[in-house]
């Protein structure tokens, strides 16, 4: 572990940082409110699914069809806060394939 966290202020030292800047939050308290779909209906689409336990609300994004280009279908999330050049995010989400392809098992 010593030796990851090495490797990770390496870099800093280098630029003559002591410490990184104070964390602030990009999206809203609830990010799910601000999600934005790009992409005609054929190719997918997203709900809003009541979570089970503790859990905060989840995003169901189906894909419906293979879109021609990647880019074609995207779900986005709105930020409250500005992102400058040179900011760097940290984004971090959970995934887990619910429908299998059929006969293929996989997702």
């Amino acid at each position: 572990m010593n030796t990851a966290c090495t490797l990770l202020l390496l870099p800093l030292a280098l630029f003559g940082v002591d410490s990184l800047p104070a964390s602030r939050p990009v999206l809203s308290s609830d990010p799910i409110t601000t999600v934005k779909i790009n992409g005609a209906p054929q190719w997918g689409n997203v709900a809003r699914v009541a979570a089970k336990n503790e859990q905060p609300a989840l995003l169901r994004i189906r894909t419906v069809k293979r879109p021609p280009l990647r880019y074609d279908f995207q779900v986005r999330f709105m930020t409250e806060a500005a992102i400058a050049r040179g900011d760097v995010l940290l984004l971090s989400f959970w995934a887990r394939a619910v429908e299998p392809a059929p006969e293929t098992g996989e997702a």
